[in-house]
């Protein structure tokens, strides 16, 4: 029987299993809780979580989560502050809000919550058994919650798929765009009794294998993965891993393709799953391993897999390689329907680490034939339900982060990634167009909007905060945040803006809301770039006017939404950069970074030595807090070849830090490290991996960086805010100039401080700068009394203020250049613009005879077809100034025999405009026709009186 305690804490019952995200007394497995739990489905027989899923941010997610791992029929225990009382508010890691009411909508027993619940995502079911508010003392009430799982869920009707490769109802597919994770099944039936019948008849040597290797059971392996995943085995359990592995991928392959369905949905399938996500992928291969692969499957370009024997090729080759290591290009037509969803998510998902030189440019290779493939076939068979569903599973699994890591131009790539996030989304009925009503006179203001996941503390909630921080009155500021944690950062935004607007968790509400503001502009400050997250599908919408993104994402977005991209003449400076994005271009002065940090620079609660470290006193230490994934082997073997270079010196490292990811490999990292260091006589004691726990914050961190005497920054993923940190504290740092933002944001910082002789522009300039740093205290010591004083007197990276002046000054001609477009449309304006401006009170004869006149000056005018005749209708209604004019057209025709060809001039009638729109047309009248009785008071409001004029007749 499996009991859990989940977020154990310091303290569990006995008898359970304790699962938390951090060590302690207690905890036997430590994982991520807030995505998914380390447990197998339906394997808990009773779950515990006290005060802690507060602290998960997605409530649908947690309970999908609970639901799944939990067997039909287990008990659940929940106890959680509720907002009834203050404290579910008053602890600022909360982040998710819970009362009484909150668990009518996962159970059964409340029909029209349940049903709400399932449409927006909840995937389970429970009946509920007890529910009490519960006093806590000091004005804070609990809630708790007793419930029983139940499987199968009532009232949900069995899917029965076709036996097609392409085979999910539309509903399914609606479901699909949006987020669920599925396997294609090719055969009807009820799956439980699949199930039942594979682990009984056909998974027997899968439970042998366990016992001959001493796991013993399938629980027990989970535990062994999730201990893999923390770092905590034996050298004996990890050899027990991976001789699983070898033979595990052995009877796959060997399986008959008969079996291999059932096989995949038991728990054979789940753990094929478990050895593919696990990280075993990236372990250097052993010699059994070796001799395994060469034997069974050789990987070359020219292996044509036996199409019968495809699946098992498959299966097992995504346990051993990863996806840019595999040379074998595949149909996925020709893959059964059970395993193509899987496959696919495999082949476009995150590969860990690059252990290898070259590794990232054949990812990007990679990445760029299976776009490009994806593309063509989604768009060839857009009717095919299975297309659909292969769009789908790219929505949901593509993760292009690892694209980060390279110089090559992504364009193209992020452009058919628009596609098929646009095709997936009007496949579910979304309007991702929008035209905008007239924009009311009355309104003064640039209406601007601040699109976030969240505004809580954050390197993008940093630097969006610079740039609306300080705008001035002529802007009406809006946030909109999917979260609201209360922080004290949030409460400061807020406070900067006029108004904030929190979310929904539907994607048409969200969608509906923004626009419903009418935007002028609408910045998006979180990344949209790695992967389908909630804000890159609000934003694929048109929700205002103009949309800009910026520096949260560092590469183009594709999205065929976004209009703007901000960058700095010192980030992209190279010709040709344009080609880089499909947004258009924006360069500010100096660098596109600045980072607004509004609170005083809090204390620092650790004060490390480099003895804590293991450093000698008299090292010379070159010190880095480039994240791992920045770290690619062409840049390790980089620093090694400096620190072999430079006598006495150790490299000091925290690639560790949690902006990127809450796990990293770090066994397989830190030994990678090692070997490479290795190659070039450097000693293990020369290096320094460091982790200090508890994660130090920024001012910690700098705290552990005043150890260094020269920062390295990483490339071709250039730091940001990890630069800014070493300089704070006065530290000299090598940067490389790259060809494109990402590998340039670097040294833009450097540069924009007026440290330009810190910036490499080459591999070999940057060793032989660091080592020249390194062997030059003088230097040093210059640099960094340079360095402080310039850090000292707010630099253009650290000025919010003078950054905000040029965004105000961007913003307003970029709205400026959209009202003149739209004006330019709406007037049919063309090279040559002329104005009348007619009395219309005169005399029907007299007007008749005037408007004759004018129009006959302009059509026979050789200049017509580059001529627009604006004609001003002052407070006349334009259907009568309308008929007016075609009656007065209409009798030149007749009477006159005046042809209107397609060179004629365009004539367009000019209805009464504010200021502002005077003011940009005004420059584009060429000319006013002076008539015997013209508005004059009309042309002295309008400004016209100093326009050229010109006679008629």
């Amino acid at each position: 029987m499996m009991r859990v305690d989940i977020g154990c804490g310091d303290s569990k019952p006995e008898g359970f299993i304790g699962i938390d995200i951090c060590p302690g007394p207690c905890v036997d497995i430590v994982a991520d809780i807030s995505k998914s739990f380390p447990l197998e489905d339906s394997s808990v027989d009773e779950l515990r979580a006290y005060d802690v899923i507060e602290h998960l941010p997605d409530r649908l997610n947690t309970m999908n989560e609970i639901w799944r791992v939990c067997k039909p029929g287990a008990r659940v225990d929940l106890f959680v502050p509720s907002t009834d009382g203050r404290g579910a508010f008053q602890d600022p890691t909360h982040v998710s809000f819970w009362n009484i009411n909150s668990f009518l909508y996962f159970c059964v027993d409340f029909p029209p919550y349940f049903n709400l619940c399932q449409k927006y995502g909840f995937k389970g079911a429970f009946k509920l058994l007890a529910l009490d508010n519960v006093d806590s003392g000091a004005g804070i009430i609990h809630v708790k919650a007793d419930l029983e799982v139940i499987k199968p869920i009532p009232d949900t009707k069995a899917s029965v798929p076709s036996s097609e490769i392409s085979a999910i109802s539309e509903e399914k597919s609606a479901q699909l765009a949006f987020g669920e994770s599925r396997v294609f099944q090719s055969s009807s039936g009820d799956k439980t009794e699949n199930l039942a019948s594979a682990e009984s008849s056909e998974t027997s040597w899968f439970f042998e294998l366990l016992q001959d290797l001493g796991i013993g059971s399938v629980d027990r392996l989970a535990l062994q993965l999730e201990k893999y995943r923390q770092d905590r085995l034996t050298f004996h359990e990890k050899q027990q891993l991976l001789e699983l592995r070898r033979t595990f991928a052995e009877h796959l392959l060997n399986s008959s393709s008969d079996s291999l369905f059932n096989l995949y949905q038991s728990v054979v399938g789940k753990t094929h799953a478990q050895l593919v996500w696990s990280g075993l992928r990236m372990e250097p291969l052993s010699q059994a391993d070796q001799e395994f692969l060469s034997q069974y499957l050789p990987n070359s370009e020219n292996d044509q897999a036996n199409p019968t024997r495809l699946p098992q090729i498959l299966l097992a080759e995504m346990v051993y390689y990863q996806p840019h290591q595999i040379n074998r290009k595949v149909e996925l037509s020709e893959i059964p329907n059970f395993l193509v969803w899987d496959y696919l998510s495999y082949l476009i998902s995150f590969p860990g680490l690059f252990m290898n030189v070259g590794d990232a440019d054949k990812y990007y290779h990679h990445y760029q034939s299976w776009t490009d493939y994806l593309h063509e076939k989604i768009f060839k068979f857009q009717e095919s339900p299975f297309w659909r569903d292969i769009a789908a599973c790219f929505l949901n699994s593509s993760n292009l982060m690892p694209l980060y890591f390279n110089e090559f131009n992504l364009r193209s790539i992020y452009q058919k990634r628009c596609d098929i996030f646009e095709y997936c989304l009007k496949q579910n009925g979304a309007e991702l167009e929008y035209e905008f009503p007239e924009r009311s006179f009355h309104r003064k203001k640039i209406r601007l909007g601040i699109l976030a996941a969240h505004f809580s503390p954050s390197a993008e909630t940093h630097a969006s905060l610079a740039l609306y921080e300080h705008l001035s009155r002529d802007f009406e500021v809006i946030l909109y945040s999917l979260n609201q944690s209360h922080d004290p950062l949030e409460a400061y935004c807020k406070s900067s803006a006029n108004g904030f607007r929190l979310l929904t968790s539907d994607l048409d509400s969200q969608v509906a809301t923004i626009r419903a503001d009418d935007l002028d502009i609408l910045f998006i400050g979180t990344n949209i770039t790695a992967v389908a997250n909630p804000i890159s599908l609000i934003a694929i919408h048109r929700l205002a006017r103009i949309q800009v993104t910026s520096v949260a994402s560092v590469v183009t977005t594709g999205f065929r939404s976004i209009d703007y991209y901000l960058s700095g003449r010192l980030t992209d400076i190279e010709e040709g950069a344009q080609a880089h994005y499909s947004e258009h271009l924006v360069h500010l002065e100096g660098a596109a970074q600045c980072f607004s940090y509004p609170f005083p620079v809090p204390v620092a609660q650790v004060s490390p030595s480099r003895a804590d470290l293991g450093i000698p006193e008299d090292a010379l230490v070159l010190i880095s807090a480039a994240n791992l994934y920045k770290l690619v082997p062409e840049l390790l073997h980089s620093w090694a070849q400096i620190i072999a270079a430079v006598p006495n010196s150790v490299l000091v490292m925290f690639p560790f830090g949690p902006n990127w990811s809450t796990w990293y490999p770090k066994a397989i990292f830190s030994s990678s490290v090692e070997q490479i260091f290795e190659q070039y006589g450097v000693s293990r004691d020369r290096l320094v991996i460091a982790d200090p726990q508890p994660t130090p914050d920024r001012e910690g961190l700098k705290e552990y960086l005043k150890l260094g005497d020269v920062y390295l920054d990483s490339y071709p993923f250039a730091g940001t805010t990890s630069l800014v940190d070493p300089l704070d504290v006065g530290l000299p740092v090598v940067t490389r100039r790259g060809s494109c933002f990402r590998s340039a944001m670097g040294a833009a910082i450097v540069e924009s401080i007026g440290l330009p002789e810190l910036v490499s522009r080459s591999e070999l300039e940057y060793r032989q700068l660091a080592i020249a740093l390194s062997t030059d205290t003088s230097r040093r010591e210059t640099l960094r009394n340079q360095i402080q004083q310039i850090m000292s007197q707010s630099p253009p990276v650290l000025n919010s203020r003078l950054y905000a002046d040029q965004i105000e000054a961007t913003f307003k001609q970029l709205f400026q250049t959209y009202q003149q477009r739209q004006l330019t449309q709406s007037l049919h304006l063309r090279d040559r613009n002329l104005i009348a401006l007619p009395d219309w009170q005169q005399p029907e004869d007299v007007l008749f005879a005037e408007l004759a006149d004018l129009l006959r000056t302009v059509i026979t005018s050789s200049a017509g077809q580059d001529t627009t005749l604006l004609v001003d209708i002052g407070h006349l209604d334009a259907q009568e100034a309308d008929f007016a004019l075609s009656s007065v057209t209409l009798h030149l025709m007749e009477e006159e025999e005046l042809e209107l060809g397609d060179d004629a001039p365009e004539i367009a009638l000019l209805p009464t405009l504010p200021a502002d729109q005077w003011e940009l047309l005004r420059p584009r009248l060429a000319a006013r026709i002076d008539l015997p009785h013209s508005n004059t008071a009309a042309i002295a409001r309008a400004g016209l009186d100093h326009l050229p004029t010109l006679s008629v007749g």
